[in-house]
């Protein structure tokens, strides 16, 4: 409003004076005007890139914090944790997926998969920024994923298991972002060594690698965290 006035102000002011005075006044006119425009304008806002999983906006870091934020696994992650979150005590007796061939404590969460997925693709996610440190087949798992990240302060080490190693391009040492989509589950029978399709996320305190899903005592759990307590 401020620049309007005044250059109004200068210009009923050219009438008064030659043809050159008035030219060169003109140029100062909009010389002042344009900077009096970029000095009033509003900024810009700037939104962090995103991308949709279904109906959910996944978030892509962009700053050091974001980029030690947790991000979820799978797209609407929490309506899947019903049959074996972590601690639950597991016998094939008692299992609450049947049939079932293990024992122990749970050191993870399962995210199961809803009925239209089967057969199809489904993203899972890096929960973390952190380097790639295994990518290997491994008995009860098939398709195993490790990645080392820090979490809350502390080094910790993320066990993706019964993936699609085929749907993963990212190589062991390759640094991920959280959020970023790292792999496809498995289907089963192929990349899952017989069990469902589903994801078994397992993170374990510290910077070594321990993919195991059970333990025999619950004492041992206390080096694993519970990741729905951990967002």
């Amino acid at each position: 409003m401020f620049g309007c006035l005044f250059i109004h102000t200068c210009l009923c002011y050219t009438t008064h004076v030659s043809t050159s005075r008035t030219t060169y006044i003109i140029v100062i006119i909009l010389v002042l005007g344009t900077g009096l425009w970029y000095w009033n304008a509003p900024e810009a806002e700037i939104s962090p890139a995103s991308f949709k999983v279904g109906n959910e906006e996944v978030f892509t870091p962009e700053t050091p914090e974001q980029e030690r934020a947790i991000a979820m696994p799978l797209s609407r992650a929490s309506e899947r944790i019903t049959k074996k979150p972590f601690g639950i005590k597991i016998t094939p007796q008692i299992s609450p997926v049947q049939p079932e061939r293990f024992s122990g404590f749970h050191t993870g969460t399962d995210f199961e998969t809803f009925p239209e997925e089967q057969g199809e693709e489904v993203a899972v996610f890096a929960i973390c920024a952190g380097k790639l440190a295994v990518k290997r087949i491994a008995s009860g798992y098939g398709g195993v994923l490790a990645q080392n990240c820090i979490l809350a302060g502390e080094p910790v080490a993320v066990v993706y298991g019964h993936i699609a190693l085929g749907s993963v391009t990212a190589k062991v040492g390759d640094e991920l972002k959280s959020g970023e989509q790292i792999a496809a589950l498995g289907e089963p029978g192929i990349d899952t060594d017989g069990e469902r399709k589903h994801l078994h996320l397992g993170i374990h305190k510290g910077s070594q690698v321990d993919i195991r899903g059970y333990v025999q005592n619950q004492s041992e759990l206390g080096g694993w965290l519970d990741f729905s307590t951990s967002k």
